[in-house]
């Protein structure tokens, strides 16, 4: 099927990094019904406010390039970002022909683009390669997001993970029929009342109704344009006529879930908790961007702070007598 790139990034947005090669990561929109061109439009419009969008979108009729192959994609997290070349959202429809045909495209794309990168077809296995859904990737914490697809869609299209990882390997072939797992009891997402957002952000959203909440593209919520995942958090800008403005004509009802602010971000006086989001991380011993590294802080761990610098939080334990830090970039604060 033809890439349309009507709605594909310019040279000057997103980001310039190229990923290494380890994931192939599946996404789905959580969008119900939004046809692939706009929710490829949608992220072209909103770069540079929801800073979010993925490579490609894929509904039953066609396919759309946001972000280029090979480099980061804002659709997963971190590090999952950085370590995928390709990231494909499946629209999700009601129509149940819609949604077949659809899916069979996106696992067409999946395998297309595993084959070009070199990555194995394998999906959601202990290995550190091959196809990752976004659930995979917050659960093997490969990312600073808790979202759960595309598992919270494709059962209501009679679409089971094993079927999946089946058809992801092997493709449509008329001699391949996936074997049948038990079928799985429907966890429930518990939505964390603490979330971990960066230094200076002042205040978060998180999205609390189980079926998601819808995104409006007016203040005054008449206009919806997508769903927010249950319990996923997004950065607050303001509130206005009691909408709360998540960024460029994005709004979202403030009953559909909690806002937590952040102090932290007004007052560098105060301590508290930080999560290392980022793989390589280390203490420093000033606080400047080219500090000598004092030692490494483990990947998701938890540490305690007593104040920062600026973007650097100062650590509660001492080093070698040592006041040591961090940067606010790799190290997330716990509300």
């Amino acid at each position: 099927m033809k890439i349309n790139k009507k709605y594909a990034l310019a040279n000057n947005e997103g980001s310039s990094h190229i990923a290494s090669r380890n994931f192939i990561i599946a996404h789905s929109t959580a969008t119900p019904n939004g046809e692939a061109w706009a929710v490829a439009h949608n992220m072209k419009s909103t770069i540079n406010s929801a800073e979010t969008y993925v490579q490609f979108i894929v509904d039953d009729k066609s396919i759309y390039q946001v972000g280029e192959p090979g480099y980061d994609a804002w659709g997963a997290g971190s590090p999952a970002n950085s370590m995928s070349p390709v990231q494909i959202e499946l629209c999700e429809f009601d129509d149940k022909k819609r949604a077949i045909k659809a899916y069979q495209n996106y696992i067409e794309l999946i395998r297309q683009m595993a084959d070009k990168y070199g990555i194995t077809k394998e999906l959601d296995t202990s290995s550190k390669k091959g196809v990752k859904t976004h659930n995979w990737v917050v659960k093997n914490g490969y990312s600073n997001t808790n979202h759960v697809d595309p598992y919270q869609y494709l059962p209501k299209i009679g679409i089971s993970k094993s079927q999946f990882a089946h058809y992801v390997k092997y493709g449509f072939s008329k001699t391949s029929k996936p074997k049948e797992k038990k079928k799985e009891v429907k966890k429930s997402v518990t939505v964390d009342v603490h979330p971990v957002v960066k230094w200076d952000v002042a205040r978060v959203f998180v999205v609390t109704n189980k079926k998601g909440c819808n995104l409006y593209s007016d203040e005054s919520l008449t206009k919806p344009i997508r769903t927010l995942a249950n319990s996923s958090t997004w950065k607050v800008i303001t509130e206005n006529n009691g909408a709360l403005k998540l960024g460029k004509d994005q709004f979202v009802d403030g009953r559909a879930g909690f806002t937590k602010s952040n102090p932290i971000a007004f007052n560098s006086k105060l301590g508290g908790r930080v999560k290392i989001i980022k793989k390589g991380t280390h203490a420093l011993y000033e606080p400047k961007a080219n500090s000598k590294k004092a030692y490494s802080l483990e990947y998701g761990k938890i540490y305690r702070f007593k104040g920062r610098n600026g973007r650097f939080l100062f650590l509660e334990n001492s080093y070698k007598g040592k006041q040591v830090c961090v940067t606010g970039n790799n190290a997330y604060i716990i509300l």
